[in-house]
């Protein structure tokens, strides 16, 4: 580490590297149509039979084999097949037992809305909505109804049957082409079912290792197959199995199938049995199944070979019921158990009636000129998913007549639906009020209003306007009048809107009838304490609206949703497979508030009321309400300055970064949870820093200054703080196109893409900053690290430090952002590091040797595998890691390279193979997923590549320490041209979508070369100095590169021409980051794009 070389090392960023592809000439057949639209079947493989064989013969034919078997017949004996069809029987005997219901009958890649749901509750909608009961058994008499399969009626193999499932519909449904882990007899009851069935060991023909939602479900979307996309489907080869009334289908483990079904009733049982395992060979390989999907089949299809060709069968037992099979075998403790979550109970009024705890509301309808009909249809499906309160007013246009119409036509008896209606305070007074009740009586077609409340005291200049002079009375008059209208039992019970605690204080002391409701702006940042705690304190049931945050965006003072876009909230979201809005829906049911949502998507509206059976710990709730309150005084007096100042055709929202907004605008003190914030380091005091939990320790390191008297670097010492000084020149437009790097002067830059003008600067405390920067999801904030030994999140705004995490070393490697936001990155201390958004650590990992180069994600399941190579020549040392990026496990580490690694991996376009290029001019292709060697070629002898290479779907290209760019064949690492371009290559290359290559030199030239030959087509001098930052290119074309010369370039990419070049006064080695949608496509997001189109 003492050399020139090494210590020069610590300057340099990896950027990101673009993939290459070949361009689509023509469609294949059956590209976006269904599965089996590729090619016909193939006739006459899967043997059907009218007499079932033995369990020894099936063992010995079909089992032993892995051969599909179709039994005609075979359940003619079952009750069920007689019973089952009869809605009545079932409802009588299986009504209250609880099965899980999929929303929907088609399958797509998204994880399906579920919800448990008793039997006789699906009986009713079954028939009419898109619903699918795909359900393991709960401990059911449904079983006594059914038998062992005949060919499992030896002892020797119904003793392995693990579970079975009811599978119910209506019919037209589509399930993904998938496959299952256990051997599965499919019996059907009722209907018709079509299976489209597929060897295993044509795992790869289907994409298998590239699961997008869980191991053994293909990507491929059964409907609409993108054969661009996935190639290697119009080759597989298929069987195709129909099946009627009393019909099994025996399913052999890792058979991939697609099923569909036709008819109603459509009913079967899928019976799920083990024989062989695999277990023991998958750990001596290191084969992970949930990963390596393809690989652990083909294993399996070995494995069987080697099992005994006979099956001794000691004893047979003929029509045994299924019922007794699962009760002798539920020791195994494999079969769910099914349960209905306990919603929360409605709520008693004063009046003496109840409330449900969540309604829908129609006041987000006001602004549509069809608003009648977008109410009455919001309503009518917000009926069918299961809501029986809503919220109207008089101040919304014809939202009275919509949801009286909606619920007329709905059939539902009025006595279980909640109407809750507000009166406009234009008629504020006693007879005024109830002339306009008997009005909106009429338009509700009702009798009766359930919940009535003065909508405002006040009139406003939206929805509520009026002329105040013109008023009969006050809402006190109202009030009184609407105590006349329960007397009548035209109304049940009443309340108020929009009030104020000196307002309440004044209402308690003239109501005679009791004050039932009062409904307010209620959310996460404003939770309106003083007025629930006199509700709480009065027997007063507290209503909120606009609980998911609506109201910062609807009135201007941010362009985000605080509450949403929170990255707490989003944190405890995805560790409950829920959205945002269940999290906080739920969590304010939890602080005794009947909660108001709509929404004009009906899946939101569906998903919302799914946040009755969201169940929040402990923990949840510790850590949602460790998130701080707003000053909306303090927000208020700032809009009015704002808005005094600026002209209303300039204005715009008033803020538009969630960190910015916290820390400016945050209740300061306050009460129990606002301390414990503050206490727990969220933010700052007074309004200053705000962190969002950034794990901070104490440093263990403090110095002086970081160069000696002599203006040498010396030893690193760690600077005891990190740094926090922000110089904002301009706040950044975030809809504008700016770029972000680092440069060696320790500052981090934001810099309009157009013009090279400086908008900020940051400064870490170290000298040198060589680590790239990467959005957040949201691309509000970006991270990096510091050679400071600290690891930094950024507004994108302004540059103010949003939290910060502390390392022991320096940072170099730049981080790669999971898909769930997750930050990974390494350090000079040997750790890897995975952080939350919000800065919190989400694991990290002692690799035991220094991490300068970046890493790299694949996707897998849920989570992504990380790759990460070192720095080490300490061979057999391990030197490189694919770790698990949910917990940081090893998923396999092996040594290569007698110098070890600087840069970054890469994969093949299929995301199978990994490519590593090591410091003795070797690069390793190894299997993604086990790490095999796949190839290993030493393509620059005597040379060292500290370049990430780029690598296409054909092509490789990569830099070496000697001036030379190399294009590779990528199957076989063979040489196709060489190019010297002069001096040691650490800049990496960038393939842009002409077909040019783009690569900062060793001797201060940029350079652009063809992609077929490499002839250089253009070259640009900026001086004697090293380039060692990797370029980025924008849509518009131009390329962005820094040097050492101390200057950012902008060239276009076509000529080389300098558009603009800004001199910082000191070298830049980090690579631009540019703003995500005016940012050119990799050529892997040109080849998805492509595949989807």
């Amino acid at each position: 580490m003492e050399t020139k070389y090494v210590v020069l090392l610590k300057f340099v960023l990896l950027a990101s590297v673009q993939l290459i592809h070949a361009d689509t000439e023509s469609f294949p057949k059956g590209h976006m149509q269904p599965f089996g639209s590729h090619k016909p079947p193939i006739p006459g493989v899967i043997d059907v039979v009218d007499t079932p064989p033995s369990s020894a013969d099936f063992y010995k034919n079909y089992i032993k084999k892995s051969r599909p078997l179709l039994i005609k017949g075979g359940a003619k004996k079952w009750p069920a097949l007689d019973l089952w069809p009869d809605e009545d029987y079932l409802l009588e005997n299986f009504g209250e037992e609880v099965f899980r219901v999929d929303l929907r009958k088609v399958w797509d890649d998204k994880h399906p809305p579920r919800m448990n749901m008793y039997m006789k509750d699906f009986l009713e909608i079954y028939k009419q909505k898109d619903i699918y009961l795909d359900s393991p058994f709960p401990k059911s008499g449904m079983l006594h109804d059914t038998f062992v399969p005949s060919v499992l009626e030896c002892e020797e193999l119904f003793a392995k049957v693990d579970s079975a499932s009811l599978l119910f519909s209506s019919g037209n449904t589509s399930y993904v082409f998938h496959q299952d882990g256990y051997e599965n007899i499919i019996t059907l009851i009722s209907g018709e079912k079509t299976f489209l069935l597929a060897n295993p060991a044509d795992s790869h023909k289907v994409y298998a290792n590239q699961f997008t939602t869980m191991p053994g479900l293909s990507p491929i979307e059964p409907e609409k197959v993108d054969l661009v996309k996935f190639p290697k489907v119009s080759d597989l080869d298929y069987y195709e199995v129909n099946m009627q009334a009393g019909d099994q289908l025996y399913v052999p483990v890792f058979w991939w199938h697609q099923v569909r079904s036709y008819k109603a009733p459509n009913i079967a049982v899928s019976l799920w049995f083990y024989v062989f395992s695999h277990d023991e060979e998958l750990d001596e390989s290191n084969i992970d199944p949930d990963i390596q999907v393809e690989e652990s089949v083909l294993m399996y299809l070995d494995h069987i070979k080697e099992q005994p060709e006979t099956l001794p069968c000691k004893k047979n037992v003929r029509n045994k019921k299924l019922a007794v099979v699962m009760k002798e075998n539920s020791a195994k403790d494999h079969q769910n158990v099914n349960v209905i979550v306990q919603e929360p109970p409605d709520k008693l009024l004063p009046s003496g009636y109840t409330l449900p705890v969540i309604g829908y509301g129609t006041g987000q309808f006001a602004i549509h000129s069809n608003y009648q009909d977008k109410v009455y249809d919001g309503v009518k499906y917000a009926l069918e998913v299961g809501y029986r309160m809503f919220d109207t007013a008089q101040g919304y246009p014809v939202s009275e007549e919509g949801l009286g119409r909606a619920i007329k036509d709905s059939e539902i008896p009025r006595s279980e639906i909640i109407i809750v209606d507000k009166l406009h305070p234009k008629y504020a007074g006693f007879n005024a009020t109830i002339k306009s009740v008997e009005e909106s009586l009429r338009k509700l077609q009702t009798d009766y209003i359930d919940i009535l409340l003065i909508h405002s005291p006040d009139c406003d200049d939206f929805l509520l306007a009026c002329d105040e002079d013109s008023l009969e009375g006050t809402w006190k008059d109202s009030w009184k009048g609407m105590e006349k209208l329960v007397q009548d039992g035209k109304v049940r019970s009443i309340g108020v809107s929009n009030f104020e605690l000196d307002q309440l204080e004044e209402l308690l002391e003239i109501a005679t009838e009791p004050i039932s409701v009062v409904q307010n702006w209620f959310d996460l940042l404003h939770r309106d304490k003083d007025v629930r705690q006199f509700c709480a304190e009065h027997n007063i049931q507290y209503m909120g609206y606009s609980v998911l945050g609506s109201q910062w965006p609807f009135n201007k003072y941010t362009t985000m949703n605080p509450v949403l876009d929170n990255p707490i909230v989003q944190h405890i979201a995805f560790s409950q497979q829920r959205t945002e809005a269940n999290v906080i829906l739920r969590w304010a049911m939890y602080q005794n508030v009947i909660v108001l949502t709509s929404s004009k998507q009906k899946h939101n509206t569906m998903t919302n009321f799914q946040s009755l059976e969201v169940l929040l710990n402990s923990d949840d709730i510790e850590e949602i309400e460790t998130i701080p309150e707003i000053d909306l005084d303090k927000l208020n007096t700032a809009m009015e300055e704002y808005e005094d100042n600026t002209p209303e055709s300039e204005r715009k929202p008033f803020v538009d970064d969630i960190f910015d907004f916290f820390k400016t605008y945050k209740v300061a003190g306050g009460d129990d949870s606002t301390d414990k914030t503050d206490e727990e380091g969220l933010c700052g005091e007074g309004g200053g820093e705000c962190s969002f939990h950034g794990d901070h320790e104490k440093s263990k390191y403090s110095a002086e200054s970081n160069f000696d008297d002599e203006g040498e670097i010396p030893e690193w010492v760690k600077p005891e703080h990190p740094g926090n000084k922000a110089t904002v020149f301009e706040r950044v437009d975030l809809n504008a196109e700016t770029i972000y790097f680092g440069a060696e002067d320790s500052h981090m830059y934001a810099v309009d893409a157009k013009t090279g003008k400086i908008k900020w600067k940051f400064q870490t405390s170290y000298s040198d900053l060589g680590s790239s920067p990467a959005f957040s999801l949201n691309q509000r904030v970006i991270y990096f690290g510091g050679e400071d030994g600290y690891f930094y999140a950024l507004s994108a705004v302004d540059g103010s430090v949003q939290w910060t995490f502390e390392t022991d070393k320096s940072i170099i490697s730049s981080p790669a952002i999971g898909k769930d936001g997750s930050i990974y990155f390494g350090g000079l201390d040997g750790f890897m590091y995975a952080l939350l958004p919000d800065g919190k650590v989400k694991w990290k990992r002692d690799l035991g040797i220094e991490i300068w180069s970046s890493p790299m994600l694949l996707s897998y399941h849920d989570d992504e595998l990380v790759y990460i190579p070192q720095m080490s020549s300490e061979v057999p040392k391990p030197n490189v890691h694919a770790l698990n990026g949910k917990d940081g496990s090893v998923l396999y580490k092996f040594a290569d390279g007698v110098d070890g690694f600087f840069a970054s991996p890469r994969p093949s376009m299929d995301n199978t193979t990994v490519y590593f290029c090591s410091l003795n001019g070797n690069v390793y292709a190894r299997n993604a997923y086990n790490g095999q060697l796949v190839m290993k070629k030493r393509v620059a002898p005597g040379e060292e590549i500290s370049t990430t290479p780029a690598v296409g779907n054909k092509g490789m290209i990569l830099g070496t320490s000697t001036g030379f760019l190399i294009g590779l064949e990528r199957e076989t690492l063979k040489e196709v041209w060489k190019t010297h371009l002069g001096g040691n290559l650490m800049s990496s290359p960038l393939v842009g979508p002409n077909k040019r290559v783009y690569i900062g030199t060793g001797d201060g030239r940029i350079v652009a070369v063809n992609y077929t030959d490499g002839s250089i087509l253009w070259k640009v001098e900026t001086g004697d100095s090293d380039i060692w930052s990797s370029p980025n290119l924008d849509k518009d074309g131009r390329l962005f590169i820094g040097a050492f010369d101390g200057h950012m370039y902008a060239l276009n990419s076509t000529s080389g021409e300098i558009l603009w070049k800004t001199d910082f006064g000191t070298p830049i080695v980090s690579r631009a980051l540019i703003t995500t949608k005016y940012r050119e496509l990799t050529s892997s997001e040109r080849y998805a794009l492509k595949s989807t189109e």
